[in-house]
């Protein structure tokens, strides 16, 4: 299981040419062939994630 995701993302107009995309944020950076790329981290505020086996528990408690 990765701990981060790269994302890479372009636009594309009537003519089939690439668009970038800006959406704003600290993450952007600019990649190959105008795509914007950001990198996300793999994490979740209800779940301890082991990286190592790719399996993820429940910290939520029931109501």
């Amino acid at each position: 299981m990765p701990r981060q995701i790269r994302l890479p993302y372009v636009g594309i107009d009537k003519n089939g040419q690439t668009l970038s995309i800006k959406l704003g944020g600290g993450r952007e950076k600019s990649g190959n062939g105008g795509a914007t790329v950001v990198v996300l981290d793999n994490v979740a505020p209800n779940a301890k994630i082991n990286y190592a086996d790719g399996t993820a528990v429940n910290t939520v408690s029931p109501k």
